[in-house]
């Protein structure tokens, strides 16, 4: 507890040499006022730090920034409004389905997870939209072990696993889709 209470202090320290420093070196006074706002909600993050450590919800807002983050880029992909040929449509779905991917890929890895296929079916119509999402992944500690033949997971065991079932949601709600046409099989 000392340690968190330290360590909150130390950072509170840190901030109030930077601002400093800041403040002096900008010249001009309209840059300030940008300054102070951004130092502001920093401000805010680090004296809200330790209530988060406290009551363990330090992930959940981590988790929160980085699925708004993926859901914005998202919706950038899909508003696109570019007139394409028919390989430049092919093109514009493949880097979008890899995208996707490597974004699933990297909140896999926030759960201790690696991904063995990742499947992504698209749909282009005015916007693309992502229609179906099938992952298959294993956890980091079992990625390289070998396996043999086929294994058939039945789908109320996918259900009663509670990462699958968490990521089903963040997946849901990032690229707006029925959970229902996402399959999580984890071995």
């Amino acid at each position: 507890m000392t340690e968190t209470v330290y360590s909150w202090m130390r950072n509170l320290v840190c901030y109030y040499l930077v601002y400093s420093i800041v403040m002096n070196l900008v010249p001009q006074k309209q840059y300030q006022m940008y300054i102070k706002n951004f130092m502001g909600m920093l401000l805010v993050v680090i004296i809200l730090t330790p209530v988060l450590q406290f009551f363990h919800s330090e992930r959940d807002l981590q988790e929160f920034f980085q699925t708004e983050e993926m859901r914005v880029a998202w919706e950038e992909a899909r508003r696109t409004e570019v007139v394409f040929t028919q390989e430049s449509d092919e093109y514009l779905l493949y880097a979008c389905r890899e995208e996707i991917k490597e974004q699933i890929g990297e909140m896999l890895g926030e759960y201790g997870l690696y991904p063995e296929d990742i499947e992504v079916t698209l749909k282009q119509g005015e916007m693309i939209e992502v229609e179906n999402i099938r992952i298959q992944a294993v956890s980091q500690e079992e990625s390289g072990r070998i396996s043999v033949g086929e294994i058939e997971i039945d789908p109320e065991y996918e259900k009663q696993d509670p990462a699958a079932e968490e990521i089903r949601k963040r997946l849901a709600d990032v690229y707006q889709i029925d959970a229902a046409h996402i399959s999580i099989s984890i071995g």
